[in-house]
């Protein structure tokens, strides 16, 4: 009887000590949790003020860059916004449209266009055809002069593509707008 007293007394002492180990177990997950969760609302709320600067930013940079460009298009009549990779629509003056693109190799950047003519006039024409790059700030940093090549002689109702790169002046300035100019 003495051993199944001290037993159940052994088991009773392991059972109090595994029910305290579980309740302080508990209460260390709890606050651990808590804890997190409380570095979560403090993470969110940070996100939420950068996004509100974030955005806030973003439409003070919006602002001032149609201050820029209407203060350039206001220098500069006619100027128009480089968009790459897309067809421009003309449809004025010999010029259906035209496509600017970039070709990088190495540490060289070539501006290019392709330009699509067309003569709907009953006689041949050859047009003079200049395009000016303009950076952000409106300073031209490259031409492309069409003047004078043979290629761009058009028969009566004839469409022809001409491709052609531009010589930059301002190597380290991006082209931002463009200027066509057709005599």
């Amino acid at each position: 009887m003495y051993k199944c007293k001290r037993t159940l007394t052994l088991f009773k002492s392991a059972v109090f000590l595994l029910v305290i180990g579980i309740i302080g177990g508990i209460f260390f997950v709890r606050g651990y949790v808590s804890s997190s969760i409380e570095r979560v609302r403090e993470q969110d709320y940070e996100i939420k003020v950068l996004k509100g600067e974030r955005d806030f930013f973003q439409g003070r940079v919006a602002f001032f860059k149609d201050q820029i460009k209407s203060l350039v298009a206001g220098t500069i009549p006619d100027l128009n916004e480089l968009l790459f990779d897309q067809v421009i629509e003309v449809n004025q003056n010999y010029v259906k449209n035209l496509v600017f693109s970039v070709s990088k190799k190495s540490d060289e950047t070539r501006y290019e266009y392709q330009i699509v003519l067309h003569n709907q006039t009953p006689i041949v024409v050859q047009p003079r055809i200049k395009v000016l790059l303009f950076d952000r700030t409106g300073l031209q940093i490259g031409i492309s002069d069409l003047k004078g090549i043979k290629d761009n002689v058009l028969i009566p109702g004839e469409t022809r593509s001409l491709h052609a790169v531009f010589d930059i002046s301002l190597e380290n300035r991006e082209p931002t707008y463009f200027l066509l100019m057709v005599q």
